[in-house]
């Protein structure tokens, strides 16, 4: 997004992984109209099971997904604090994933009423690349042994991989519920657009893993973004994402403040919220 503002990237369709990103930069900077949020998700804990480190983790419940996926349990997050423990991730200021990390662990050490959780689970978490270069990219269960992730993306690691395994999080951590007033006090703050009159840094509340979309308003082809996202937000679209993710909401949402915004080819495809 910083790269499209300052004109670096063209771009006709936007899709962040965190709707308020679009809500929070582009749209106060003219760069987009409107955000439609179009699928839904929660985190999970992803390891290996292979990974000793890992083995010490309390879990409750079988590991077969979909049917069946396990909790954590008792005392998971020392575990994830003991030392030599690593927890993997993107830089906050680059991917929601990332800052979605640091969120989970406010929340938990708001949640267990652990003193100082936040500081612990931060001082084990590594960076990972956005773009390593070829064969060096961290691996799990060997680089690092956890890792907070999309359920979706979890689940096609798993069926890839027969040791790669992952853990459901309370539900008061995990970002998933749509009653967001149980994340209110867990905010980040990450620098703007970086371009004239946009502010420097951008707070964005947490909330639930919620995927937007847009197009830019400096669109060359507007007609064929549209068509797009008829086909995104359509019955093909909502069916490619129920297999493969991220869950689809059906229908999809606009926010009532800019839903007046959306153009004509969508609005029968979004409910205002």
């Amino acid at each position: 997004m910083r790269r499209v503002a300052s004109g670096r990237l063209e771009c006709d369709v936007i899709a962040p992984a965190d709707h308020r990103v679009i809500d929070t930069m582009l749209v106060p900077a003219g760069l987009a109209d409107y955000s439609i949020v179009f699928a839904a998700g929660r985190m999970v804990l992803a390891y290996s099971a292979s990974d000793p480190r890992a083995a010490a983790l309390q879990l409750s419940g079988s590991f077969a997904p979909p049917a069946s996926v396990p909790r954590v349990a008792g005392a998971w997050h020392e575990v994830l604090t003991a030392p030599g423990a690593r927890i993997a991730g993107a830089h906050p200021f680059l991917d929601p994933g990332g800052y979605r990390s640091h969120m989970i662990f406010e929340l938990a050490q708001s949640s267990l009423r652990v003193p100082g959780l936040y500081n612990a689970l931060l001082q084990h978490y590594q960076v990972t690349p956005a773009d390593p270069a070829p064969g060096a990219a961290a691996v799990l269960g060997r680089d690092f042994s956890f890792q907070f992730t999309y359920e979706h993306t979890a689940a096609a690691a798993a069926k890839r991989d027969a040791s790669y395994r992952y853990a459901a999080l309370p539900e008061s951590i995990d970002l998933s519920s749509e009653n967001e007033a149980r994340y209110a006090g867990s905010r980040v703050s990450i620098p703007g657009l970086g371009t004239a009159g946009s502010p420097a840094w951008v707070t964005i509340p947490a909330s639930r893993v919620a995927w937007g979309v847009t197009i830019a308003s400096r669109s060359r082809h507007r007609d064929a973004a549209l068509s797009f996202l008829a086909s995104l937000l359509g019955p093909s679209g909502r069916d490619a994402l129920a297999a493969h993710g991220p869950p689809p909401l059906v229908p999809a949402r606009v926010a009532r403040a800019s839903a007046r915004r959306l153009p004509a080819a969508l609005r029968g495809l979004a409910t205002a919220y």
